[in-house]
């Protein structure tokens, strides 16, 4: 029995056929090889503040919104104004759960708010509402906790329709409404599902 041929491994030389040229091929080529590198690292570098910069950016064409800075009104900008959402985020709610005859009922597209923080008591004004991004404040029934100088706030879209079955978006915007520039204080978004 004979064995299988093994093939035949022959050594390679890393000297150059020149004296001092293959260390001067390779300081070249580690060099393009650093320059390419550091490239891509200040390239990937640049992504990424882009790309903050962009999320942190306030843009009134759908944009994240970015905050108010120091100095702007209200002082109190770690406060939350918006501290409920109906129907709840990823909720199925019925059909007949988003209407009814009454405009003033509580029922709908809803969020509770406080004031706390906001220049002037009860200032539902600062607060903004987006359904399927369709601005619908003007059409919010709100309902404030005192007649004279209310505290907090449940605000309600109740569009004189129930709304379409399938899923749906919504969006609270808390915003000075004295300048049309000014930076968005808050912003909750949340989604749902409207059911038979």
């Amino acid at each position: 029995m004979t064995s299988p041929r093994r093939p035949t491994i022959k050594p390679v030389s890393l000297r150059s056929p020149r004296p001092g040229g293959g260390r001067r091929r390779t300081n070249r080529a580690l060099a393009w090889l650093g320059a390419v590198a550091g490239g891509l690292v200040a390239a990937g570098v640049v992504v990424v503040i882009v790309a903050l910069s962009l999320a942190a950016g306030d843009d009134e064409e759908g944009g994240a919104p970015t905050p108010a800075g120091a100095g702007s009104t209200p002082t109190a900008l770690a406060m939350r104004f918006v501290t409920g959402l109906t129907p709840a985020e990823g909720a199925s709610v019925p059909q007949v759960r988003t209407w009814s005859a009454d405009p003033r009922a509580k029922i709908g597209v809803c969020f509770d708010a406080v004031f706390a923080g906001l220049p002037g008591s009860g200032n539902v004004a600062w607060f903004r509402l987006l359904l399927d991004g369709e601005e619908v404040t003007g059409r919010l029934a709100i309902f404030p906790d005192s007649g004279e100088a209310p505290t907090k706030m449940t605000a309600c879209f109740n569009g004189g329709k129930a709304l379409a079955l399938g899923a749906h978006s919504a969006t609270v915007l808390v915003k000075d409404p004295a300048t049309a520039t000014s930076p968005i204080q808050e912003q909750k978004s949340w989604s749902f599902t409207v059911v038979r």
